[in-house]
């Protein structure tokens, strides 16, 4: 019998394998569960996942509405008392919702954050939203930042982001 934790977990693996609909399946055995009352559980990853499932089906606004979800719990929600994966999500949910500038807040508090250097998969994932937010403006940057960001994944064996930072590097370079 699975936790819904363990099933969070499993469907955000799948996400970052890009097997949604995989995901999708995980997290329906956990909304099947849900309270009749509309009343929303504690389980540790659901609201990221399920921004993560918005992010791949290309509802953004909805993605960060779930993000912030995130925080209900906290006495005073804030960006700040969120898991810093998914104040990792949430920025790219802001990119993608047409706000650079918060995206942007988000990703600078997040690299500054006592804890983001000792975690190389938030330090690629902001290198890798930092370069996607810098396109426009510097291409050659940008690309930087990608390989900074596979090179922080290969010398740390993140293995599920190894792909999403090959496919950004050649969107940018080709795109």
């Amino acid at each position: 019998h699975w936790t819904g934790s363990t099933r969070c977990v499993l469907a955000e693996i799948r996400v970052l394998q890009g097997r949604t609909a995989e995901a999708v399946a995980a997290m329906e055995r956990i909304e099947r569960s849900l309270p009749a009352d509309g009343d929303l559980p504690f389980i540790t990853g659901w609201e990221r996942t399920k921004a993560m499932l918005a992010l791949a089906g290309g509802r953004s606004a909805e993605a960060v509405e779930w993000c912030r979800l995130e925080g209900r719990w906290q006495p005073a929600p804030s960006e700040e008392g969120l898991a810093p994966v998914t104040r990792l999500v949430l920025a790219a949910a802001l990119r993608r919702a047409g706000d650079p500038e918060a995206a942007g807040r988000t990703l600078e508090a997040l690299g500054n954050a006592p804890l983001t250097p000792s975690m190389p998969r938030i330090r690629a994932g902001v290198l890798d939203e930092r370069a996607l937010l810098a396109h426009d403006d510097d291409p050659e940057g940008a690309l930087r930042l990608h390989h900074e960001a596979l090179r922080i994944r290969m010398d740390h064996g993140l293995v599920l982001g190894y792909l999403a930072s090959l496919e950004r590097s050649e969107e940018r370079r080709v795109g």
